[in-house]
């Protein structure tokens, strides 16, 4: 027997270009003051609210750039495609959908 919750549309949660911006810049800026790395960022980040909340805590914390976050972001980017493959490789092997 298969339990499934509630689908979540992720298009739903996206966000606008401002509302983003201000929460990965934690200031209110709009789209032409940002900059064109801020907005790189929250593109590649899909304006998904977490993914951008926890992007502005790793710049925070480590005290980076959105250029040095996104130099950073680019070297990771192929590994998490790595291992999300292998996971749901894994998965199908064991009869399971991620």
């Amino acid at each position: 027997m298969e339990i499934r919750g509630p689908t979540i549309k992720l298009d739903e949660m996206r966000m606008d270009d401002n509302t983003a911006l201000k929460l990965l810049l934690r200031k209110d800026v709009t789209a032409m003051d940002a900059g064109p790395l801020a907005l790189e960022i929250i593109r590649k980040l899909g304006y998904l609210p977490l993914a951008i909340d926890l992007a502005t805590a790793c710049m925070e914390s480590g005290n980076l750039t959105p250029a040095r976050y996104l130099k950073t972001f680019r070297m990771i980017q192929p590994a998490i495609s790595i291992s999300k493959i292998f996971n749901q490789r894994l998965a199908k092997r064991m009869g399971k959908q991620c």
